[in-house]
């Protein structure tokens, strides 16, 4: 994973991830990622992913 994007992962974007999908924190694990932040966990008997991007890493249009 790029430093600059490693160091950005922190306990409070595990949180809000959680949190935007309505489930606790600690049913979010964290799976991947090189320029973005790939979590993953389960709800309702099914899998999900969810890739968060940073800023950074998105351009104007």
């Amino acid at each position: 994973m790029d430093k600059f994007v490693k160091e950005l992962l922190t306990e409070d974007v595990l949180v809000e991830t959680a949190k935007r999908y309505g489930i606790g924190k600690e049913k979010v694990y964290f799976v991947g990622g090189f320029e973005n932040f790939i979590f993953g966990f389960e709800a309702n008997d099914k899998s999900f992913i969810v890739r968060i991007s940073h800023s950074s890493h998105r351009g104007l249009d």
